[in-house]
């Protein structure tokens, strides 16, 4: 098996790649969650942002590990996001309990 990709490598791809998440959106979703924040420094967008690529940097890469570990191709669907959730305890708050 190749070696494991880095996180932080993959988050500065994406940020070189000019891709983040808009902060006006990041704002209206906090103060959409609770009425009580007003504003926020201009740092939290950025703050969360950034957690929120590093988030999706740990699922690709979990994901890509466990279609190599399965040998199922080379392509990232729905059921191995789900196997990649259900096996990582730091996932488990994705899990629906039904």
């Amino acid at each position: 098996m190749s070696e494991k990709p880095d996180i932080n490598k993959i988050n500065d791809l994406l940020l070189s790649k000019g891709i983040i998440f808009p902060s006006n959106k990041i704002k209206k979703i906090i103060q959409q969650s609770d009425e009580e924040i007003g504003k926020q420094t201009s740092i939290t967008p950025a703050v969360v942002s950034h957690a929120m690529m590093l988030f999706m940097a740990k699922l690709v890469v979990e994901s890509c590990e466990t279609l190599l570990e399965e040998n199922q191709g080379n392509k990232l669907d729905l059921n191995i996001l789900e196997k990649s959730i259900k096996k990582d305890d730091e996932f488990d708050f994705l899990i629906d309990d039904e």
